[in-house]
């Protein structure tokens, strides 16, 4: 029940989805040049975007492989019909469905951008996704991110997102050389309602619905600007060894 309301949120926001996400494309040019700078002679021929949305990390990729095969992965039918659009002529493969129940196959990389917060279980997940590559670059979200909003609400931490230490743990686990780094990123809205619009058309978890009537009421009818915050970790792992930044 959980992936299908996700995958109804991101079927509905996929028309606008690209305007909206100038956080998600920014960190996904951020991942690939640390891939790039990780292993600048590393050149995939089968690639796995999981999560791709609408296929901007897969654009972006393409301009530095352009021989790769790409596999397209993501929970909403609507976000890959408009990453197969946006990106004809290239030759690509879709895979529609949730990647923690897909059998996947092996490939050279896998990446995944502003996805994997989405798992139900991300520690399997990434388990999943580390043995069925050579390298595996990810970014998600940790603790900390729309820390300002669960306040506004008044709702504390509200979000099921694991720590930054907690989560370069697991990476460590499975690669004790991965390269792992922490992005903030603060955005500004001029009013709490324009943050709201702004979640949901991204396709967002509507938290504000945990809140009470009261304070929501109280929230909608303020004008004055308010600043979220993103927290994401970025992590590269290696099933050979790397080198550091």
């Amino acid at each position: 029940m959980i992936v299908n309301d996700i995958a109804k949120r991101f079927n509905a926001a996929a028309n606008d989805y690209d305007k909206l996400a100038s956080v998600q494309q920014n960190t996904a040019e951020k991942l690939i040049q640390c891939l790039k700078k990780i292993h600048p002679n590393f050149i995939p021929q089968q690639v796995l975007d999981v999560g791709t949305g609408t296929g901007y990390v897969i654009q972006s990729l393409e301009k530095h492989f352009p021989d790769a095969c790409y596999t397209a992965n993501d929970i909403a039918q609507d976000m890959l019909n408009i990453c197969q659009k946006k990106l004809y002529p290239l030759n690509i493969k879709l895979m529609p469905g949730n990647i923690e129940t897909l059998p996947i196959a092996k490939h050279e990389l896998i990446v995944s951008n502003f996805a994997l917060q989405w798992a139900i279980d991300l520690k399997s997940t990434l388990h999943k996704l580390y043995h069925h590559c050579n390298h595996l670059a990810f970014t998600t979200l940790v603790q900390g991110s729309l820390q300002e909003w669960y306040q506004y609400l008044q709702l504390g931490e509200l979000n099921h997102y694991p720590s930054f230490d907690s989560l370069s743990d697991i990476v460590y686990e499975l690669d004790p050389h991965a390269f792992i780094q922490p992005i903030d990123v603060t955005m500004r809205f001029a009013s709490p309602k324009a943050f709201m619009q702004y979640l949901h058309q991204l396709g967002g978890s509507a938290s504000c619905l945990k809140a009470p009537i009261s304070i929501l009421k109280k929230t909608l009818q303020n004008n004055s600007p308010i600043d979220v915050s993103y927290r994401i970790l970025l992590g590269i792992l290696s099933r050979t060894s790397c080198t550091s930044l």
